[in-house]
């Protein structure tokens, strides 16, 4: 038996932030596939109780692109995660997918891949604060040196971090039993974790996926290209100043489209990093 940390909301005034990420959220709704190509970025940040910096770098061959999240813990106290603010009413989620990679050949390495975490208050509302979580080691067997599909459905089996005797570790419970044991649960987040409790290890995950109802939003972690040097004593293109006209004095006072969308998106960054932090509980190797 190990433990393992599982991240919690930051004791922010509860209703507030609730109220404000109710006017962030629907901005930045379930879309297609976004890049994401560094932490933070993308509507996602590392979790302010991490030990050590989850990265993007080279992936393992056979994954959805050249990159990937890259977990490495260097002992049981090592604590990893990447968080994305995600508000709404768990009756909602209709599934969630992420791909994973394990190293390794220890006894252990069921505890490896990084697990998919749903923060949310189960009774609504501010009220019981819990983590739902999704391991790949309660849906088949961990393969080491393979990326491995896995899926979030009704019938996939969970669990939470602080169970008052109903869906613990030990006795778990199916998404679907989760949802009508809390049908007022509101969402807070989703988080790909390595927990705390397991032994030095180096994993791998990507392709994450949300769906609620028929919408869904995919995020593909891919590092950003490196921009090229200019090579030494090569010939520049002179640059020409065309003068101006009286087209380019006009002046508007309002921000473009673009401008107003950066504003929402940095906002919700910031209210998903301080939203979300880990929290221990027991885990199983």
């Amino acid at each position: 038996m190990g433990r393992s940390s599982h991240p919690r909301a930051l004791a922010l005034s509860g209703a507030a932030v609730i109220a404000s990420l109710a006017l962030i959220v629907p901005t930045i709704a379930l879309a297609a596939t976004t890049t994401v190509p560094a932490i933070p970025g993308g509507g996602w940040a590392q979790s302010p109780e991490n030990t050590a910096s989850v990265t993007i770098a080279a992936s393992p061959a056979g994954g959805t692109g050249t990159s990937a999240l890259k977990f490495v813990t260097t002992g049981t106290s090592s604590k990893l995660a990447v968080v994305h603010a995600l508000l709404g009413p768990l009756s909602d989620l209709s599934g969630a997918s992420w791909n994973t990679y394990a190293t390794g050949t220890s006894s252990s390495l069921n505890s490896k891949p990084p697990s998919l975490r749903f923060t949310m208050y189960r009774l609504g509302g501010t009220s019981e604060f819990t983590s739902m979580i999704v391991e790949r080691t309660y849906q088949g067997t961990v393969h080491a040196g393979a990326w491995e599909a896995n899926t979030l459905s009704g019938t996939t089996s969970v669990w939470q971090s602080n169970g008052p005797g109903f869906c613990d570790q030990n006795t778990r419970c199916t998404l679907n039993e989760f949802k009508e044991q809390y049908p007022n649960a509101t969402l807070l987040g989703v988080q790909v974790a390595v927990g705390s409790g397991v032994p030095v290890l180096t994993s791998y995950a990507d392709n994450v996926s949300v769906q609620f109802g028929e919408s869904s939003d995919t995020w593909n972690f891919e590092k950003a290209a490196a921009t090229p040097k200019p090579t030494v004593g090569a010939t520049r293109t002179p640059h020409v100043t065309t003068p101006p006209t009286d087209a380019d004095a006009r002046v508007t006072g309002t921000p473009s489209v673009d401008n107003r969308i950066f504003l929402v998106l940095g906002v919700a960054s910031l209210v998903g990093l301080a939203l979300v932090r880990p929290r221990r509980s027991r885990r199983i190797r």
